[in-house]
């Protein structure tokens, strides 16, 4: 990477750790300074400089207001794994408490008391993880020297994506033909019937699911046809994750997926991490594009 191109990856990173509306005007006025600083450096000179100046964590907080919970340059990640990870104890709390409440005031005692107050341990653990990380950055500052990240690109990896699409269909026809894989190792009734399905999901929820994941799995071959991503295939991705969202959404809440209730409990447990993280992937992905326009407008003026 040229100088320029180091000085606009470490302003990028910065500028994703700082509130939308101060972005513009701090990557502006960020790069002018940088600039002035390296003058005509080389790309090892402009290096040298920006891992003196400071983690980009670091520099977001001299700019910004965050909390002192924890270290300023932390404070963002450390509220977003803690929303996160609070909201999927929610999550699978409710889903256990609604098979075994048998009332509505029932279920809100039983999720509230055993889950929603007990779920705070998540951000105390948090707390001591990133106290431990900011001890080790002061300790060994060299740990934390900042490191460009590798240019994006459309381009994609067709080895290992042909891999991916072996593991994929070899998952998929597992998960469908469970019981008779279980049926050819074991006669024990326990054992098939904890990989049987319930019947109603058989009937609309299970035939919708698998045709999510077939055209998921035939979206990763066209993308790795192709060799790389193109406008139509980012769309239908988009797509296609919102789709699985709300229809995983709706198995987990519409009733039982396996005969066998921990069965059950584990498919579903599975389901809302994925649903959790489908959600993370278009967050990000959305942060991403709205970082991208911003650094177009501000190269434009």
């Amino acid at each position: 990477m040229t100088a320029p191109e180091l000085i606009d990856a470490y302003v990028a990173d910065v500028a994703r750790l700082l509130p939308r509306k101060d972005r513009a005007d701090v990557s502006m006025e960020l790069r002018e300074l940088l600039r002035d600083e390296l003058g005509d450096g080389s790309a090892d000179e402009a290096l040298e400089l920006l891992r003196g100046f400071g983690r980009p964590a670091e520099v977001a907080a001299r700019y910004g207001k965050p909390l002192t919970v924890i270290d300023q340059g932390d404070t963002r990640p450390f509220l977003r794994l803690s929303v996160v990870g609070v909201i999927v104890i929610w999550s699978l709390g409710l889903i256990e408490a609604i098979e075994a409440g048998s009332g509505a005031m029932m279920v809100l005692q039983v999720w509230y008391f055993k889950y929603v107050l007990q779920s705070f341990w998540w951000p105390g653990l948090l707390v001591v993880c990133f106290g431990i990380a900011g001890w080790v950055r002061r300790r060994w500052p060299s740990s934390a020297a900042w490191k460009p990240k590798p240019s994006r690109t459309d381009h994609v990896n067709r080895a290992g994506r042909i891999a991916a699409i072996v593991f994929f269909v070899a998952g998929t026809l597992v998960l469908v033909n469970a019981s008779w894989l279980i049926k050819k190792v074991t006669s024990a009734p326990d054992a098939i019937a904890a990989f049987s399905f319930d019947e109603e999901f058989l009937r609309l929820r299970g035939p919708l699911v698998l045709a999510l994941m077939v055209l998921a799995i035939v979206h990763f071959a066209m993308v790795t046809v192709q060799g790389r991503w193109s406008p139509f295939t980012r769309k239908l991705e988009l797509v296609l994750d919102l789709a699985m969202g709300a229809v995983m959404t709706w198995v987990v809440f519409a009733g039982p997926v396996y005969q066998s209730p921990p069965s059950d409990r584990l498919v579903k447990f599975v389901l809302v991490l994925t649903v959790a993280g489908i959600l993370i992937d278009l967050a990000i992905k959305a942060r991403r594009k709205y970082a991208s326009r911003a650094k177009a407008i501000n190269l434009v003026s």
